[in-house]
């Protein structure tokens, strides 16, 4: 389909079969995430100051997400199950951590269930979701290329997503700028992205 558009994270082998639009459509918000923990837990997190105390617990994540391999590569052990089931797995004990993007865990948050947003840690890896589109439709690229650019570059695009709902809810919840964050390293990405890395304007900060 010539002139279908797909979103997702990005990966080396996904750019080198669609042509990708480099610009980060929601600023990398998929990258800063958050623990889901048992509610009783909260004091085993307390004291943690470095990645490889933080390494010591196992997480909780989905099969066949694209982040599971940075999570790995960084010296985390890793638990893939069905998402579906990744709640009760983590009640179980099967896991210490569910690790969830920013805005993505409220919806498991229910008064029955004895799960909490853990208080003071936050990882931090580029996983940029993109748009992308067949190699041969090079107008299609060029013109959502242009597009971003101008929404960015004249301010238009942080003004919408500094004003979404999802996203501002979630940053006032989980007080963003006051948690330790640790800095991953992502083994998949391609020059390009790299390159993009460096320009603060694609990015949350």
């Amino acid at each position: 389909q010539t002139h279908a558009i797909a979103w997702n994270t990005t990966s080396k082998e996904l750019e080198t079969e669609l042509s990708a639009v480099y610009v980060p459509v929601i600023k990398g918000i998929l990258g800063y995430r958050i623990f889901l923990i048992r509610s009783e837990e909260q004091a085993r997190f307390n004291s943690i100051s470095t990645l490889a105390e933080l390494t010591q617990f196992t997480i909780g994540q989905g099969k066949v997400w694209n982040d599971n391999a940075i999570l790995r590569h960084n010296g985390f052990t890793v638990l893939e199950a069905e998402a579906s089931g990744l709640v009760k797995m983590l009640l179980a004990k099967r896991f210490d951590i569910y690790s969830r993007g920013i805005h993505e865990p409220w919806v498991e948050l229910k008064p029955d269930i004895q799960i909490s947003i853990e208080k003071n840690l936050m990882l931090n890896y580029p996983l940029p979701i993109y748009f992308f589109v067949n190699p041969a439709n090079k107008a299609l690229h060029q013109r959502l290329t242009w597009g971003l650019e101008h929404l960015i570059n004249t301010g238009q695009f942080d003004q919408l997503f500094n004003n979404h709902p999802i996203y501002s809810e979630a940053m006032d919840k989980i007080n963003f700028h006051k948690r330790k964050s640790f800095n991953l390293i992502n083994p998949n990405l391609s020059p390009q992205t790299r390159a993009l890395l460096k320009q603060d304007k694609y990015w949350l900060k």
